[in-house]
């Protein structure tokens, strides 16, 4: 009997501990689900009961609304539902950042925002749009540099391919350095008439592409060349083109440049009639085969009325000009053939004109422009930052 009672003595503390394994199991598994169920409902609230002001915070960043900071500052509050929020702004020379988190006792939330003025300007825009027409007439076959000799020497045509790769390179290197919004780019090419090599894009690897399949050493080996009717130089007409596609989806927060390039006078306007030229009072059709007095004359008077702003009066024209007054023009002269009454002419109505001695300088000439260019662009960044425990 002895030894039976110690049988069942032992089991029943067996079946004892067991129990207070199993239930000790069964409350650990109910803890663990409260928490999950806390982490849980502290990642809602703190991602979606914050978001408004987080919203708040960002929109008088990027806005710039006045005296909406002070740099530098650390400021916390707790909001209705108990998510603690944090603020932290800095400022350094010209760029300012802020951290923005959002914190509850099992969730956080960290956003730094970071914006950096590089503007030396009154006008200060979010984002560029670059648009570039290249001269593609005959007369860019002719020597890069007219004092080269031998077989060596370059066209003007590839020193131009060679100067806008380079500068769709530095686009595109400044976009990839982290710029939001990046810069969009397009590339034309004109004669009498015009044509999209690469239309307007964010995707500027796509634009360097298409500068190396379709431009080659010559005008006639160049495929961004073909049909444009090229036995003609419609400096007006180029602008014109870019005048009126920079007008679809224009924007005030952003900064609008036309590109243009040519190493010709202007002889012709429009191989048929267009709304500017009607504007212009120019005569159509007006190309280099003209018989017409008038079509050289009306040719730098059509030049004029698309480079002038319509806040400029144009005197070639008797009244204002066609161009948007905040949309940048940037005419670049290869100087050889070009003449000096055409050089001020393009002086006269441009934002700035920039002239190249030879075609060898059409990058150097580009790179400025470039330098000009993000000078008017605001920088923002915005990325979401895991916290570290």
């Amino acid at each position: 009997m002895n030894h039976k009672g110690a049988v069942s003595i032992i089991l029943v503390a067996v079946v004892t501990m067991l129990a207070v394994f199993l239930l000790a199991g069964w409350q650990s598994r109910i803890l663990l689900s409260v928490l999950r169920q806390e982490v849980l409902s502290d990642m809602l609230k703190v991602g979606y009961n914050s978001e408004s002001e987080i919203y708040d915070i960002v929109a008088r960043f990027v806005g710039d609304y006045p005296e909406a900071f002070s740099f530098d500052f650390d400021t916390q509050r707790t909001l209705d539902d108990g998510t603690k929020m944090r603020v932290v702004g800095i400022k350094t020379g010209e760029k300012t950042e802020l951290t923005v988190t959002a914190n509850r006792e099992y969730a956080t939330n960290v956003l730094k925002l970071s914006k950096e003025d590089v503007s030396t300007g009154e006008d200060i825009y979010d984002r560029a749009r670059i648009v570039v027409n290249i001269d593609c007439t005959g007369s860019m076959n002719g020597k890069a540099d007219a004092s080269c000799s031998g077989s060596g020497c370059t066209t003007r045509i590839h020193e131009a391919k060679a100067a806008i790769s380079g500068f769709a390179q530095a686009v595109k290197t400044y976009n990839d350095e982290g710029r939001d919004p990046p810069l969009e780019l397009g590339l034309a090419t004109f004669g009498v008439e015009n044509k999209w090599v690469a239309e307007l894009t964010p995707d500027i690897r796509s634009v360097i592409d298409a500068i190396t399949s379709q431009f080659g050493d010559t005008t006639q080996a160049s495929q961004a060349c073909q049909n444009v009717n090229t036995g003609g130089t419609s400096i007006g007409s180029g602008f014109r083109f870019l005048n009126e596609y920079v007008e679809i989806g224009r924007n005030e927060r952003v900064k609008d440049i036309e590109i243009l390039v040519t190493d010709g006078n202007p002889n012709s306007t429009e191989k048929t009639a267009t709304t500017a030229a009607t504007y212009c009072g120019v005569l159509v059709p007006c190309t280099f085969s003209s018989t017409d007095p008038r079509c050289v004359p009306d040719s730098k008077k059509y030049t004029a009325c698309n480079l002038g702003t319509s806040g400029t009066f144009v005197d070639e024209i008797g009244k204002n000009g066609l161009r948007y007054p905040k949309v940048d023009a940037y005419p670049v002269t290869i100087s050889v053939d070009v003449s000096q009454e055409v050089k001020d002419l393009l002086a006269k109505y441009a934002t700035k004109s920039y002239d190249a001695v030879n075609a060898t300088e059409l990058g150097d000439r580009l790179e400025e422009i470039f330098g000009q260019i993000i000078t008017t662009v605001k920088v923002f960044r915005i990325r979401k930052i895991v916290p570290t425990l």
